[in-house]
């Protein structure tokens, strides 16, 4: 998706939003929606990633509706709690004047939450890997990772490429 999409939206002439819409309905990861529509424009990923939290947040009333219809009489509907935060505060976003600058520095905040959350997703990190970690593992891999990039770095100055 995030090497054929964007030319296959060009290709179609889609705007920012269509391209936002195509991705969030056709692409399944989120990650994937994410890193894609961000590839096509600024406007495409916003709305990719609220129709693709909207399209998501469907499966809160699908869960608790399918626990009841299934689930014998003394089970417990467990909702997360960062899914009760999301609402709460979609809520007071629809119903509150919040300040520029707080919003600011909650979407400045947001985009880094983001991209630490998928960093983590990608390289499949739990709560219990990170809690594992030791000192000398953890300098060991952020050697190895300023190593890789600094010959990345190097290879783009002598390629010409910046």
């Amino acid at each position: 998706a995030l090497f054929t999409f964007p030319t296959l939206g060009a290709w179609l002439g889609m705007s920012q939003e269509t391209f936002g819409v195509f991705v969030a309905l056709a692409v399944h990861d989120t990650s994937s929606v994410v890193a894609t529509a961000a590839s096509y424009g600024d406007r495409a990923l916003e709305v990719a990633t609220t129709v693709k939290l909207g399209r998501t947040l469907w499966l809160i009333p699908l869960a608790i509706a399918t626990s009841v219809l299934v689930a014998h009489a003394r089970a417990r509907v467990r909702v997360p709690g960062f899914i009760l935060a999301f609402v709460a505060a979609s809520l007071c976003a629809s119903v509150l004047e919040i300040p520029a600058g707080l919003l600011e520095i909650a979407g400045h905040t947001s985009k880094v939450l983001l991209v630490a959350a998928l960093f983590f997703v990608g390289l499949e990190f739990r709560r219990g890997t990170i809690a594992a970690l030791r000192g000398r593992v953890l300098v060991h891999a952020l050697l190895l990772w300023g190593l890789a990039l600094t010959g990345t770095l190097i290879a783009l100055r002598l390629t010409g490429s910046f």
